[in-house]
Parts: structure tokens; sequence; C-alpha cells
């Protein structure tokens, strides 16, 4: 699990603008080889940070770690990897998740337990079991990637929804929970391009950008930004918060 890291995205390794803010600091991003976790890992690697990216799919590289969110004993394996390179882990990114259509009528128990299971049990795994680590860096921040269908409803999206906003609501808890060695923040991104995004037509993701005040769906690097923020020195004074990234569209 240990080579040369990849180079950050060319998004971010071309932008002026990032700075090196996450200079010697570790970092843990789930659901780290697509979408918004890729471009969080990525981002954070661009402004210095030591990122470990783990997956439910194996890879290759440096600190890749391939494991199941929703068990604890694969939680509990990964803090050792990450103890035996450092004692502290400063940054933990929970962007694993599952996204899927479907009404009450149609879950069976099973598909209904996997969204709570991976979207909302998954990342109270992760912060439970690394706990250890990031009360030791004295200042760690938690980023919960939850989404903007945790602020409102919409139809045939009953597992994912009530899922994400449960992730909702353990952020705030844990926020008052982990003060103030740890600072726990919920953002809530809108339509994104992701390969998560795909399983909606694309009538539908059509519809969602024309209703989107900004008229167009959002890019990874864009949430990723955000994330970078609320991991960094300059969101010091925020925990409990929630950040919305959606265009708008919520507005």
């Amino acid at each position: 699990m240990v080579s040369d890291p990849s180079p950050p995205s060319a998004a971010a390794a071309g932008n002026p603008s990032i700075g090196r803010r996450l200079e010697g600091r570790t970092a843990l991003v789930t659901g780290a080889l697509s979408g918004i976790g890729q471009a969080a890992a990525d981002r954070l690697e661009a402004e210095g940070a030591r990122v470990f990216r783990l997956d439910l799919s194996p890879a290759e590289g440096e600190r890749r770690i391939a494991a199941d969110v929703s068990d604890l004993s694969a939680w509990r394996q990964v803090a050792e990897l990450i103890r035996a390179e450092t004692p502290t882990l400063d940054i933990l990114v929970n962007s694993a998740g599952i996204f899927g259509l479907g009404s009450l009528a149609e879950h069976s128990a099973e598909s209904f337990y996997r969204f709570f299971a991976v979207n909302q049990l998954g990342p109270a795994l992760g912060i439970k079991a690394l706990l250890p680590l990031l009360r030791r860096a004295g200042n760690a921040s938690v980023v919960n990637v939850a989404s903007g269908a945790a602020l409102f409803g919409f139809d045939n999206a009953l597992g994912y929804m009530s899922s994400k906003w449960g992730l909702r609501g353990a952020s705030r808890a844990l926020a008052r929970e982990l003060a103030p060695e740890v600072r726990v923040n919920c953002i809530f991104p809108g339509l994104i391009d992701t390969p998560m995004a795909g399983i909606n037509s694309a009538e539908r993701q059509s519809d969602i950008a024309e209703r989107t005040p900004l008229k167009r769906i959002g890019r990874p690097e864009e949430v990723a930004a955000a994330i970078a923020f609320l991991a960094s020195d300059d969101a010091s004074y925020i925990t409990g918060s929630e950040l919305t990234i959606d265009g708008g569209i919520c507005a």
C-alpha cells in the first residue's frame, strides 16, 4: 500500500490560486477513487497534505486502502495502518456513499439497510475507529459529505434521502460531542458531474440544471475546494456548520 503518491489532478496542479495551507497535515478521504472523493483527495494533496485514499475497490499506489466503510473491523484495520505511519490524523473526509432511486414499495429491507450502512453508519464508524488519532492531532477536522437531498424532499429516493438526513443529524451531534479537539462539519452538494450522478437520466440531469440558478451542474473540484477550506485553519472557528454547494437550487 505504500509507493509514490499519485500527483494532484491537472486542475489542482495548474491552479495558481491553490496554496499550501495543509502542509504537514495527514488526511484520510473515503470514496477516493472517483467523483467528489477523488477530487477532494487531489485538492488536499495539492495543498500539502499527506493523503490516505480509501475506497471499496482495490487500488495500487501509496496510501491506497481497500475497505468497506460499513464494516467496523475494517475500520479498525485502517486505523492500525495509519497509526503505523503517523501518530495523528488531522483530516477525515467521509465522501464514500451510494445513490439510488426507489419508493417505499420498491425498497427491500436489505436495500434500505444498505443505504444507512454506507451513507450514515459508515462515517460514524470511521470517526469512532479513528477518534484517538484525531484527538491526538489537537485541531482535527472531519468533513461529512451529505447531499442537497438532506435539505428538502423529492420523489422516489427514500433510502438515499433518509440516510443523508441521518448523516446531517449525526454531524451536528458529533460537532458538539467531539469539541474542542475535533471540528465536524457537513457539506451538501447539489447535482455534481460524477459517475454516481450517471444513474439519473439525461432528461433528469437537464431538468435539474435548468432549475439551478447558476444554470449548470457542479464540478467535483468545486466541492473539493470547499472541503479543503473546512479542513484548513481558515475554518478554525467553524464546527457544526452546514455548507451548501449546489448552484443555488436549494436557495
